[in-house]
């Protein structure tokens, strides 16, 4: 068996907005174009036994995207979130819970040399185990930072920083982790600090 060099590990969900679906999550997002850069990439997550679910399995093998990490979930749903705009064209998100990718388990077959993870995918004690699972054995760790409401806690992020090697997050993002973490709010003072602590 060849262990896979990159799994992205979290959730597969349908962003709704109105009559719109769009198929996303970001592990999914970031396997999706590091196998249209010629990576092998494997997505890892779970769908639910619906329609839903079925309907993201569709779309994935269109993309041509490898399913061997895809789970499936005979009691929880697929991941969906409902997506609303304030009127500063800010987005918030309401998810089902528990979703499918709750309960995403580590598997030997997907223990990678990159495992690429996140924050939303570890709002479930289950996912968060797997992914500490695979973690422990990856020569690299990438950490996804998504903060989305509820679901950003200080306790998750900071065991989270402590087994990545590489962090990606966003300008609010960086605001939000230097409150919690008194880290200067400067990019790059931030980012050093953030190295030399973590």
């Amino acid at each position: 068996m060849t262990r896979p060099r990159v799994s992205c590990f979290g959730e597969l969900l349908w962003d709704v907005a109105g009559e719109r679906r769009t198929l996303g999550g970001a592990p999914a997002n970031v396997a999706y174009h590091l196998q249209r850069l010629g990576v092998p990439a494997r997505l890892v997550t779970r769908v639910g036994r619906d329609a839903l679910g079925d309907e993201a399995l569709d779309r994935l093998r269109t993309l041509g995207m490898d399913l061997q990490g895809v789970q499936v979930d005979d009691a929880l749903p697929t991941g969906r979130a409902d997506l609303a705009l304030d009127a500063g064209g800010h987005a918030s998100y309401s998810f089902v819970t528990p979703a499918s990718w709750d309960a995403l388990e580590a598997r030997a077959a997907d223990a990678p040399e990159v495992l690429v993870f996140g924050t939303l995918g570890q709002r479930d004690a289950r996912s968060r185990r797997a992914i500490r699972t695979l973690a422990a054995d990856a020569a690299r760790c990438v950490l996804d930072v998504n903060l989305r409401p509820p679901y950003a806690d200080a306790a998750l992020l900071d065991a989270s920083l402590s087994l990545a090697t590489v962090v990606k997050l966003n300008d609010d993002e960086v605001g939000t982790l230097a409150d919690w973490l008194a880290l200067p709010p400067a990019p790059p003072a931030f980012s050093a600090e953030l190295a030399r602590r973590y």
